[in-house]
């Protein structure tokens, strides 16, 4: 007999509420692998809006907290948050209300604690501030299909300007480069010879140095103020983060990029994490290599 608790019950109501209030030619899916977001939403207009994305997290209560406009939701576990401001689109959270039968929105980016603060924080959860949350309704579509393209629109204006041709496309050519070297661990794992295993050790730092500093250089040439950015940042910040779990000297590494820098590597940690630290760098290419392409058929 299956049995289902009020707060799963509660969940799931909330899940099936939201799928039902996207715009016809909006379609979710289920991601493929355990994102820690609930659904990936397509925009399949055929206008200008086709083929964005973004992913959706859901959190349901009978009523949320609120103080004052800004709706709280506590004990959120940090890193399926890290996950939220990681990935190739942004996610949207989305905040079911069952007494009212109605839901609000907020971008990740706007309602979790800064950056830094979210990945160097020590607690377990965080709590999320969502202010001044938007209703959704049959308006709220315009303004989150304004919000996805003003990224993409930014970062275009810019690559057709010639401002950033001449960093973009190179660094997708060096971040395409590293991703071949986080390859050869998974076609090596077990290289016998010292020479062959030190070889390989150190294209694995050196791989995930250039895609930090590959993808900070692009950074430079952007409005720090756009969506694409501010979610460019957050996703390289995070693939930081996630690399310091196994090499102790990642951030030393980044700044003396000139000077043989000593590192300690955790192997077990590093071969457990390779497979996700090859789909962030998969995801990043993806992202920057659409761009790129969607400019120059323009």
């Amino acid at each position: 007999m299956v049995k289902q608790t009020d707060a799963q019950a509660l969940g799931i109501k909330g899940e099936q509420w939201f799928p039902a209030q996207l715009p016809k030619y909006w379609i979710p899916q289920k991601p493929t692998y355990d994102l820690g977001v609930d659904c990936v939403v397509v925009i399949t207009e055929q206008n200008q809006y086709n083929g964005l994305e973004f992913r959706v997290q859901i959190k349901s209560s009978r009523k949320w907290t609120r103080r004052g406009s800004t709706i709280i939701a506590s004990g959120v576990k940090r890193t399926t948050a890290r996950d939220w401001v990681s990935g190739s689109s942004p996610t949207l959270l989305v905040f079911y209300d069952e007494h009212a039968n109605q839901g609000w929105y907020a971008w990740a980016l706007e309602a979790l604690p800064e950056i830094p603060k979210l990945l160097s924080g020590k607690s377990k959860t965080i709590t999320i501030k969502a202010k001044s949350p938007l209703m959704i309704d049959s308006e709220c579509w315009n303004k989150i299909r304004s919000d996805l393209v003003a990224g993409v629109r930014l970062l275009s204006e810019a690559i057709k300007t010639g401002r950033v041709a001449n960093i973009v496309f190179p660094q997708i050519r060096d971040i395409a480069r590293c991703l071949q070297l986080l390859h050869l661990a998974e076609f090596n794992p077990d290289a016998k010879e010292t020479n062959e295993r030190f070889l390989l050790e150190l294209s694995q730092a050196v791989a995930h140095r250039d895609i930090v500093l590959a993808t900070l250089s692009i950074l430079d040439k952007l409005d720090p103020a756009c969506l694409f950015a501010r979610h460019l940042r957050s996703t390289i910040e995070s693939y930081k983060s996630r690399v310091s779990e196994f090499y102790n000297a990642f951030d030393r590494m980044l700044q003396n990029t000139d000077e043989n820098t000593a590192i300690w590597e955790n192997p077990e940690k590093s071969k457990e994490l390779r497979p996700e630290m090859i789909q962030r760098a998969t995801e990043l290419l993806i992202a920057l290599a659409s761009l790129g392409n969607a400019d120059s058929s323009t």
